[in-house]
C-alpha cells in the first residue's frame, strides 16, 4: 500500500513519452481524490506530509545555500569537509 501511493506520485510527476509530468500540486490532488477507494487514507496523509515536510526542507536548503554560495564567492577557493557518518 505504500508503494502504490509513492509509485503513482512518481509515475505522475515525470514525464512520459505520452504525456507531461504533472505538477506536485496536481499529483497530491489526484492522490487525495483516491484515497480511500485506491489508496489507505492514513497512508496518504503520511505521504502528503512527508512530501510537504521535504518541500520545506529542500527550500531552506536552497536560500540557506545561496546565501552560503554568495559568503563563499567572496572568500575566494574554500576547502569543504564532509563529516563521516
Amino acid at each position: 500500500m505504500i508503494i502504490a501511493v509513492a509509485d503513482s506520485y512518481d509515475a505522475m510527476t515525470t514525464d512520459r513519452p505520452y504525456r507531461k509530468a504533472l505538477s506536485k500540486e496536481e499529483a497530491i490532488s489526484e492522490i487525495r481524490a483516491h484515497s480511500g477507494k485506491q489508496f489507505c487514507p492514513e497512508i496518504v496523509e503520511a505521504f502528503i506530509k512527508l512530501i510537504n515536510d521535504e518541500n520545506k526542507t529542500s527550500k531552506s536548503a536552497v536560500k540557506s545555500s545561496s546565501v552560503s554560495d554568495s559568503k563563499s564567492s567572496d572568500q575566494g577557493n574554500q576547502t569543504f569537509k564532509i563529516p563521516p557518518p
